[in-house]
């Protein structure tokens, strides 16, 4: 792993499991079930108004948001990808299209959040509404599944 040397490794998961090819099977289906459920928020939000609202950061949000929902069906294919790899012996390949898109989903989706809380400004829908929170958990999600990826040897 040449460009992703960067990233650190650790030895275990949790305290529930220890082997990290396990881990990386339940990282698998939590990732495609968090990235399906924000790809339904992006692509249908609670708030119809907060991406008709006229404001400065409307066609930013917009790209971004798009931008993100097409991250998300990536990261879903990845997944699917990297648990065949697994059980196929194309682990390194697999597990590093995984990491490289779950760093760029999460990449997107910090200045996504912010342009959010800008845009919400405009409208009458609120905080709870936006996907501000879920944003904020899925980066530092996706961050810890990063390096529980990266240490997987196979």
């Amino acid at each position: 792993m040449g460009i992703l040397s960067f990233i650190p490794k650790v030895n275990r998961f949790s305290y529930c499991t220890r082997d990290l090819k396990c881990a990386c099977v339940i990282i698998i289906f939590i990732g495609m079930l968090s990235s399906m459920h924000t790809a339904s928020l992006l692509c249908l939000p609670h708030c119809r108004s907060l991406f008709e609202a006229s404001s400065f950061v409307k066609i930013p949000t917009n790209i971004l948001r798009w931008l993100l929902f097409v991250c998300e069906l990536i990261i879903i294919a990845n997944c699917f990808a990297f648990l065949l790899g697994i059980f196929m012996n194309y682990r390194q390949i697999y597990a590093d299209l995984l990491i490289i898109s779950a760093i760029v989903t999460s990449l997107i989706s910090v200045p996504y959040a912010v342009l959010m809380v800008i845009q919400e400004q405009y409208t009458d829908c609120r905080w709870y509404y936006s996907q501000i929170f879920h944003l904020i958990l899925y980066f530092f999600m996706w961050g810890y599944f990063i390096v529980i990826v990266n240490s997987y040897e196979g």
